[in-house]
């Protein structure tokens, strides 16, 4: 199963993604999807040192598919977030946004 690990950066508390350079992007496309054990340890590390580094908080690991359309996580909770609220659609997050992340 793929995976990708989330947190909240610390300075304004928008959920991110990390990237495949180990970068943190506010865009779920821009996120890192990866699968295996060791992957995910070592994904974690990284966020782990984000973390102490007081750049984020609360990293973790969710699952995504991937199919035509791209990424997309699996849980409701996850959808939501990062896709933004279930009501009030207006202050949803923009697909647009993965174009202003750091790789």
């Amino acid at each position: 199963m793929l995976k990708m690990v989330t947190a909240n950066r610390l300075g304004d508390g928008e959920i991110v993604y990390l990237t495949r350079s180990g970068g943190w992007s506010p865009g779920l496309a821009e996120g890192y999807a990866f699968e295996g054990n060791e992957e995910e340890d070592r994904m974690l590390s990284i966020a782990a040192k984000a973390e102490a580094d007081l750049l984020i908080v609360v990293a973790y690991a969710i699952d995504v598919t991937c199919d035509d359309d791209g990424l997309a996580p699996i849980s409701q909770r996850e959808r939501i977030r990062s896709e933004g609220p279930t009501v009030r659609t207006e202050l949803r997050r923009r697909a647009a946004t993965s174009a202003h992340g750091q790789g």
